[in-house]
């Protein structure tokens, strides 16, 4: 029971933070005027014109959530192992893919960020195994 509270609590730290930097975001990058986009082809144009550096803070966004997720899950989960990281990766990984189908994301996005998720989950629980056990 304590892994799966460590989970959920890391899940919803994690989506917190994917949250707010999204919002930062989009104070930072606004969006076209009339921009529909729930319109397919909109959203396609706009990607392909998006600021590098919005892009570069939804793949923040996705590493600071993967990373926080994974921290907190092993670390209040007590665990030696990677499992509760892995875990979060897997929801993390899940939801990224889930974001990256309904939006037309170019190939090269789909690599870095899924490898940004990895990334994440990585560090964040070996950073909390470290600092367990120090």
């Amino acid at each position: 029971m304590r892994i799966f509270f460590s989970l959920l609590i890391g899940l919803i730290a994690g989506v917190i933070v994917i949250a707010l930097i999204q919002l930062i975001s989009h104070l930072i990058f606004t969006m076209p005027e009339g921009l529909e986009v729930t319109h397919y082809g909109q959203w396609a144009r706009y990607l392909d014109q998006m600021p590098k550096s919005a892009i570069a803070a939804i793949l923040l966004g996705w590493f600071g959530g993967a990373y926080v997720a994974s921290y907190i899950a092993t670390r209040s989960s007590k665990d030696i192992s990677l499992f509760s990281a892995a875990i979060e990766g897997l929801l993390f990984t899940g939801g990224g893919v889930f974001i990256m189908l309904t939006a037309p994301y170019p190939a090269w996005m789909w690599i870095v960020g899924i490898a940004s998720i990895v990334l994440g989950v990585l560090l964040g629980g070996q950073k909390a195994i470290s600092a367990t056990f120090n």
